[in-house]
């Protein structure tokens, strides 16, 4: 490249008192440095300023021309480097993404395998105390009319709103409400709080979601356990029935909106 008055790449640097390997950023900061040094304005007594400006502009131009490109290809590369790391980061992140999904995926198969094995195990075991009661008996004790016909919905309702109140030990499946209303259970489920269980039974039943044989056959087949881990029967619930009333608020509007949502759900 032909440049003025023939600097060479040696005296530009010389010129400009930059390193031969200073990059683009230090020729600039180098430039401005001499420029404040050389210019004619700041140097009125020195007749050769004006010459010795004019070589450091000549320089400088001289030195961009050859570092600009040098710059502009370095930047370009670390953009382009970025772009590479940017697009292995999302990579990897989707890869990640996918693993969770899958494991999340396995977890919920393997959750519903469990469940749906468990509910399999608690009909069989519920078919086979009823076989052993008729085969002892002759006849099945539970009286035909005594169960209650919830829908779907309302099962679903009411296994969701057992659960919120807290009224067992543990919480309950929808299969095993299904069982509970039709008394056969395979073991029984012990509550938290017998008034509690007991206010919720009498609120399903002035509702008449369950009828008023369902708490003598569920006490009779011994569906419930107290707090302390005794069998409640039906004499039991009937007591706890009567001390209901000091239950906490709290406690009493949750089983209210319970027979709420069971009532909305019929219509």
């Amino acid at each position: 490249m032909k440049r003025s008055r023939q600097l060479t790449l040696k005296q530009c640097h010389e010129i400009l008192r930059l390193d031969k390997n200073a990059g683009l950023e230090e020729l600039k900061s180098a430039y401005r440095k001499r420029a404040f040094e050389l210019h004619p304005d700041l140097n009125p007594g020195n007749p050769n300023a004006s010459h010795d400006f004019q070589l450091l502009n000549e320089a400088y131009v001289a030195l961009s021309a050859v570092l600009k490109p040098a710059e502009e290809a370095r930047q370009k590369a670390e953009e382009a480097r970025q772009k590479a790391e940017e697009s292995r980061r999302r990579a990897q992140e989707s890869r990640e993404e996918r693993r969770r999904a899958e494991e999340r995926a396995r977890d919920a198969a393997e959750s519903r395998r469990a469940r749906e094995e468990r509910e399999r195990i608690i009909r069989e075991q519920a078919e086979k105390r009823r076989a052993i009661n008729r085969s002892r008996t002759g006849f099945d004790p539970t009286p035909e009319d005594f169960s209650p016909r919830l829908t779907d919905r309302q099962l679903d309702l009411l296994t969701e709103h057992i659960n919120r109140i807290g009224l067992f030990r543990r919480d309950v499946t929808r299969p095993e409400v299904e069982l509970l209303l039709a008394c056969q259970l395979p073991e029984p489920l012990q509550t938290t709080h017998n008034k509690l269980l007991a206010l919720l039974l009498e609120s399903l039943s002035a509702a008449r979601f369950i009828t008023p044989k369902w708490q003598r056959v569920a006490g009779a087949k011994g569906c419930f356990l107290s707090k302390l881990g005794k069998p409640l029967t039906a004499k039991d619930l009937s007591a706890a029935k009567q001390m209901a009333d000091i239950i906490d608020a709290k406690r009493e509007q949750q089983i209210l909106n319970c027979i709420r949502a069971l009532e909305a759900a019929q219509s």
